[in-house]
């Protein structure tokens, strides 16, 4: 599964004590640089089920780069999205494309 971090933006302006994974090799070891400050905010996603890379967003405000064509999913719509079908999902993705930052409310 591909993820990216999302840094707070203190930590992402000043990285003081802080470093990132790097990629080592093919044995997942990311050497001797960890992440060890700071809290994930988004996390990148493939979904099998819609066949798509998508965000999912832990805090609210979170807005991806303009120039970013993957949809949305915030934590707080997790609730309502757990029971669609697949069928359902795939309808709910393709209007987050269209309309980027729009939101699934009950």
């Amino acid at each position: 599964m591909a993820y990216k971090v999302g840094l707070p933006p203190d930590l992402e302006n000043s990285l003081g004590g802080l470093s990132l994974p790097k990629k080592t090799g093919d044995s997942g070891d990311t050497g001797d640089r960890i992440i060890t400050e700071g809290q994930i905010i988004v996390v990148l996603i493939r979904s099998h089920v819609l066949e798509a890379e998508i965000w999912l967003a832990l805090e609210e405000d979170w807005k991806p780069d303009p120039d970013d064509k993957r949809a949305v999913f915030y934590a707080s719509e997790l609730e309502f999205l757990r029971t669609k079908t697949p069928a359902e999902l795939r309808a709910i993705h393709k209007i987050k494309l269209t309309w980027p930052g729009s939101r699934v409310r009950k």
